[in-house]
């Protein structure tokens, strides 16, 4: 986010590019780095770096020792996606290739054979079938921590965003000691709900996580809200709020989902 604010260009990670750290290349880019992706270890990360160039998605399976592990989250995170760039064809071929493998090997064949078993195997069996955007975006926040291509907020039409009068999360942030007990509205899509039994009426109330594109904020939905609003705290949706603000928090009274990614509807008034 403080980069996007500051003009510079986030690479996301790629095979041939990434170093363990991250690092900044000639033309002022910060290029991820193997060692912030969940699930690639230091020996296979060093491995990988040792290797390249890879020319191709045959080329990393001989000679990157890919684990599925390790291929499910280079694949997910899309380190491939410059070999390969449909994810969903990619790994659905990953998770059939080791069995394919096993079988071709049980039988009596030649390395040679082998190779080029393995490559029209390749051939075949990689099609071109995709995740959406926003399941890209969720798989890149579960592997590497973060949004880096799309953030799920660019769902809503950005037309909507900006006549929606919202405050952006930064700037409630910023601005929160002068506007205390304001009613604000936010936009952003909902990373963490967390629910609570109050300890007077053991009544349910919830903690909610939301992000934008410049920040992300804790908001607070007390039990009266909670029972009005609780279908549609659902994580993984974006969603327009609107509440008081306290201190550095805000209390919430009424929510609309904007996009439901398991509907695939995206809602343009509120």
């Amino acid at each position: 986010r403080e980069c996007r604010r500051l003009n510079i260009t986030v690479v996301p990670p790629d095979i041939n590019l990434s170093r363990s750290s991250f690092y900044l290349d000639e033309q002022g880019r910060i290029i991820f780095g193997f060692s912030a992706i969940r699930d690639v270890g230091i020996a296979v990360m060093d491995y990988f770096i040792a290797q390249r160039p890879f020319k191709n998605i045959y080329d990393v399976i001989q000679r990157g020792k890919l684990h599925k592990k390790t291929a499910r989250a280079l694949t997910l995170c899309g380190a491939l996606d410059s070999l390969y760039p449909y994810r969903r064809s990619l790994l659905d071929f990953f998770e059939s290739y080791k069995k394919i493998k096993k079988q071709k090997e049980n039988k009596s064949t030649t390395l040679f054979d082998l190779d080029q078993f393995l490559q029209d195997q390749i051939k075949d069996k990689l099609g071109q079938e995709d995740f959406t955007v926003m399941e890209k975006s969720q798989y890149e926040k579960m592997f590497l921590g973060v949004y880096v291509n799309h953030h799920p907020i660019e769902m809503v039409d950005q037309n909507f965003l900006k006549q929606s009068q919202r405050f952006t999360i930064r700037q409630v942030q910023e601005k929160c000691f002068f506007i205390q007990n304001q009613s604000v509205k936010i936009c952003g899509v909902l990373e963490e709900v967390r629910t609570t039994l109050t300890k007077k009426s053991q009544s349910m109330m919830a903690y909610v996580k939301i992000s934008d594109e410049t920040s992300a904020i804790e908001v607070i939905v007390f039990p009266k809200m909670y029972e009005q609003l609780q279908a549609k705290l659902l994580k993984g949706c974006v969603v327009s709020m609107t509440g008081k603000v306290s201190t550095e928090k805000i209390f919430i009274d009424s929510c609309e989902i904007l996009f439901n990614p398991n509907e695939e509807k995206v809602l343009t008034t509120v």
